[in-house]
Parts: structure tokens; sequence; C-alpha cells
């Protein structure tokens, strides 16, 4: 029997499936081993020379399919790759190069459950990208607005100039506690409340004066704090915009009209 085979292995009676392990263990990149890489090594001599002229050969005609640029792109499966387009098939039941024990069925169920499992990890690993991408934006937008925040929150607007001003303070030896954030001088001052809901334009919706910038002053019960100021509200124009804070009263500026309500010091405009 052997004398009429031509395609002789170098295997001895480790077969290809020890083989296999072998090559898989001494892999840099273990699913990169293939069908085609065990027939090849298991068919050349300990010097790395084909076993005799045929399997010289064929090992040329499986390289040439492997590497040919011209012809239909080589598969990766058991039906289509370069053993089965050079040494064929094989016999019913039985798959060239894996083993014994290894049938077609098993081998196409193997592959496709390894291809599921390559996806899955793709798609968390995409996954993943998106959510570390995800967190950066939020991390950048809270930076933003706490930025936006320190620097903005702090100026009332000049009607003349339409620039920001500074507001005076009186030292906290002579206020009290809250005279840091406060200005007696700007009690009673006429200015317009801007619309607190816009940020690209500005905004005229009421008239009214400044009642107090104390931060421990209350508004309907509640602290007016740093970045609010209470405003009495003498005119409205816009009759839709809504409360920087809504109380159980009032929900929306028109309501507000000849009672106070606390309004970002930002969007207060002095005249």
């Amino acid at each position: 029997m052997r004398k009429k085979q031509q395609l002789l292995h170098t295997m001895s009676r480790k077969g290809y499936a020890r083989l296999e392990d072998e090559m898989i263990s001494a892999s840099e990149t273990p699913s990169a081993v293939t069908r085609v890489d065990v027939w090849t090594q298991g068919h050349l001599k300990k010097n790395g020379e084909p076993v005799n002229k045929a399997v010289d050969e064929t090992l040329k005609k499986i390289q040439d399919c492997t590497q040919s640029s011209t012809s239909q792109p080589v598969g990766n499966t058991i039906k289509d790759d370069a053993i089965a387009q050079v040494v064929g098939p094989g016999r019913r039941g039985y798959v060239i190069g894996l083993g014994f024990g290894a049938t077609p069925s098993q081998i196409l169920a193997e592959k496709r459950g390894n291809e599921m499992v390559r996806q899955l990890q793709s798609q968390l690993k995409e996954q993943a990208n998106g959510m570390k991408n995800l967190e950066a934006q939020i991390e950048k937008l809270t930076a933003m607005v706490s930025s936006q925040s320190q620097q903005g929150m702090s100026t009332p607007f000049n009607s003349q100039s339409n620039t920001p001003i500074e507001t005076p303070h009186t030292p906290q030896s002579q206020q009290g506690s809250g005279a840091i954030f406060s200005d007696p001088n700007l009690e009673n001052a006429q200015c317009e409340l801007l619309n607190w809901c816009l940020f690209e334009k500005e905004e005229v919706v009421a008239k009214g004066k400044i009642a107090t910038t104390d931060p421990y002053s209350k508004v309907h019960h509640v602290p007016l704090g740093i970045d609010c100021w209470k405003v009495w509200v003498d005119e409205v124009k816009d009759l839709n915009v809504p409360l920087y804070r809504s109380t159980s009263e009032f929900s929306s500026l028109n309501e507000a009209v000849g009672s106070t309500v606390a309004w970002p010091k930002k969007f207060i405009k002095l005249l």
C-alpha cells in the first residue's frame, strides 16, 4: 500500500493532530495555523526538504495556489483552501491534514463557532472604545461648563458698553459673612432681565430693579446663593419665559410681576 502512495508524510506515528498541537504551541499567533501549514510541515524532512518529487511538486502547487494574485482568491475552509484545490477533498467523512476523528461537519461547525466568537469580541472591543470616547467627551464638556460657569456667572452686563462690569465688594468685617458676594450699592438699581434659556444671543424678557445681591437672602423661603440676585419684576416682555427657580407660587416670569424672583446674575443687565 505504501509503495502505491506518492505523497508520503514524515510524521511517523505522531499524526496530524499532535503535529498541529505542537505547531500551535510554538506559534506566536496560534489562530493563524491552518490545515495547509500542518499538511505542509507533515510532508517535509527535518532539513526542510520535501520527502520526494511528488511531494515537492504538490507543495509548489499549494504555494502557487495560496499566493496567486491573478486567480480567484483562495478561501480558508476545508472546502476551498489550497489543500482542497490541489490534493482534493479526500474520502467521505475524512478531512486531510487534521488527523483521526476529524469530520467535515465537525470542522465547519467549529469554524462557524470561532467566527461568531471573533465577531462578538470585535463588537465588544468597539463598544468599549465607544464608551471610552463618550467618557472623554463627557469629561471635556463638564470641564468646559465648569470653566464657563466660573468665568461668566459673576459678571453682570453694562447696558451702555454691553461688556461685563466688576461689582465692588465691601470688606467682610463691615458687612458680615455674606458681604464678600454682596454689593449694597446695587440695591434698587434699575435692570433688565435677559433670557437665561438663550446662550447664542441677548434677549431682554423683563425689566425691574435689584432687591439684593446678598447670597444669604431668601426668595420664597429658598436661599439666593452666589449665582443669583434677588430682583423685583416690574414689567414682563416675554410671557413664556420660565423662572430660573420655580416656586410653589410661580413657574413663569409673567406670574411674578410685582414680586421678587431669583435670577442668574450672568443674565442681568444694569441700566
